[in-house]
């Protein structure tokens, strides 16, 4: 198998040089994230942790809410309210406390094997809930990182 690299004016991206190293600092950031929660843990109680990681979070985004009409009062439908409410408490505070938990509880480098199954979990729910379908090729992928994540697992 020949692999090509497309030369940048191929790319379906105007700065995939950029993209790149953006997509480095943020798994060096998801690194230094585990390492720090592992350490941290044995001195704080983990849901503290989580609670302190979301307002940084809030914190570090808030400047984008310039571009978010908030104010306009037609959008804030019971609909958005209810799925602002389930990304802030299932999704941040209960995903990222529970993933802190685990951290807390084994080697931080058999925790940091299960994020690979954060894509596989939303595939599967995408088919079992939106009744989403999966090609040939999604469902080999799928099969090799659950097999990965176990044989990384094996005593």
């Amino acid at each position: 198998m020949v692999w090509r690299i497309k030369s940048l004016e191929q790319a379906n991206t105007s700065r995939p040089v950029l993209g790149n190293l953006l997509e480095v600092f943020a798994m060096a950031s998801a690194c230094a994230n585990i390492i720090l929660i592992k350490k941290l843990s044995s001195r704080y109680n983990t849901w503290s942790l989580t609670g302190m990681q979301i307002c940084a979070g809030t914190l570090f985004f808030l400047p984008g809410i310039r571009y978010i009409s908030i104010l306009d009062p037609s959008i804030w439908t019971m609909k958005l309210v209810g799925l602002l409410f389930y990304l802030g408490i299932c999704v941040s505070f209960l995903s990222f406390g529970l993933y802190n938990w685990g951290i807390s509880k084994i080697e931080a480098s058999r925790a940091s094997i299960f994020i690979n199954l954060i894509p596989v979990t939303a595939i599967l729910l995408g088919w079992l809930i939106l009744g989403e379908t999966l090609n040939p090729k999604q469902i080999a992928a799928t099969v090799i990182v659950i097999f990965g994540v176990f044989l990384s697992n094996r005593q």
